[in-house]
């Protein structure tokens, strides 16, 4: 199945300890990289799936605390919004990193 055919998914991650958060695919994978290739199918050759069981349940569970997850899907929401925008148009998102996450996100 292409991307085309996950406009309309919603993926969930799962912090260590226990929090879910659901976002729609697109966004979830939009920086590409490991989410993206977790939840490409195997058959999905084009992406480099790996195959993973998350693949069939849209669920992925993260060794991070939901403090940091939480930091992360706003940066998902953030970059699927204003990957494409002039420089000058983009909020800067470091700013909005909470000091005590710095380092772990």
């Amino acid at each position: 199945m292409g991307a085309e055919g996950k406009e309309s998914k919603w993926v969930t991650l799962i912090s260590k300890d226990g929090f879910a958060f659901v976002l729609d695919y697109n966004v979830a994978t939009c920086t590409g990289g490991t989410i993206k290739n977790i939840l490409a199918s195997d058959t999905d050759s084009a992406t480099g799936g790996g195959g993973f069981a998350e693949a069939q349940t849209q669920t992925i569970v993260l060794n991070v605390r939901a403090s940091v997850l939480d930091v992360i899907v706003k940066y998902l929401h953030w970059y699927s919004q204003y990957a494409l925008a002039k420089d000058w148009d983009a909020p800067d998102f470091k700013k909005s990193i909470p000091v005590e996450l710095a380092l772990e996100v």
